[in-house]
């Protein structure tokens, strides 16, 4: 018998791989402002993410996981890491230095909005029933 995907699954795992993309083709452009380590870890992630997505479209309960385990790397990196990096000037990118801090905040505010709603959704028992 074949696994039915939700339209939601098939939605989320649709933007996953934009987001991949994306997030590989933008990372040569932070050379200078986050250094070769920035670049390493945003294709890295994208190349990660790109694989979880995909395996989320073929219902592979690993992806599901993953994808969990992804954002919740993602939050911690955007509340301890970067507010750190911008406070020691390691991240020296004219952009940064000219944000105010409600635009700060609020960035911060939308990854972990979105990190919850993508946990949310992919822990909600019948998400959970169609990985199994």
């Amino acid at each position: 018998m074949e696994k039915k995907r939700s339209v939601g699954v098939t939605v989320f795992s649709t933007l996953f791989i934009v987001s991949a993309i994306s997030g590989w083709a933008r990372s040569w452009s932070h050379l200078k402002s986050f250094g070769f380590m920035g670049v390493l870890y945003a294709r890295l992630m994208a190349i990660l993410l790109l694989v979880i997505a995909i395996k989320i479209l073929q219902l592979k309960e690993w992806a599901r996981k993953g994808i969990i385990y992804y954002y919740i790397i993602v939050s911690l990196v955007a509340i301890f890491l970067i507010p750190r990096a911008v406070s020691l000037n390691i991240i020296t990118e004219p952009e940064i230095d000219k944000m105010k801090l409600p635009l700060t905040v609020g960035l911060y505010i939308a990854i972990l909005i979105t990190a919850a709603v993508v946990i949310y959704f992919f822990t909600r028992p019948k998400v959970k029933e169609q990985f199994k």
